[in-house]
Formats: C-alpha cells, sequence, structure tokens
C-alpha cells in the first residue's frame, strides 16, 4: 500500500502535537472507565 503525501503529512503533524504525559493520562483515565464497565458488568450477570 502505498501512502499518499497526504497521509505522511498528516502523520508527522500528529507527532508534532503528541504529549507523552497527555496520553499517558487519557489511557489512565480509559482503563479506568473500562475496568468499572467490566466490574458492572460482571456484577450485574451475578445478579441475574
Amino acid at each position: 500500500m502505498a501512502k499518499t503525501k497526504q497521509s505522511k503529512s498528516r502523520i508527522t503533524s500528529i507527532q508534532y502535537v503528541h504529549d507523552p504525559a497527555a496520553a499517558k493520562g487519557w489511557m489512565e483515565l480509559f482503563m479506568e472507565i473500562t475496568k468499572k464497565q467490566f466490574l458492572d458488568n460482571c456484577l450485574n450477570k451475578d445478579k441475574e
């Protein structure tokens, strides 16, 4: 698959904006929400 000029510029612009600390914060938040939803689903299945 050939990369177009547009996709290359999009990739480099994302790399410029990327902030590792912010990305880590978002990932931790996502994991907390996912874990809570998973636990809620497990508890609800036990009640049925």
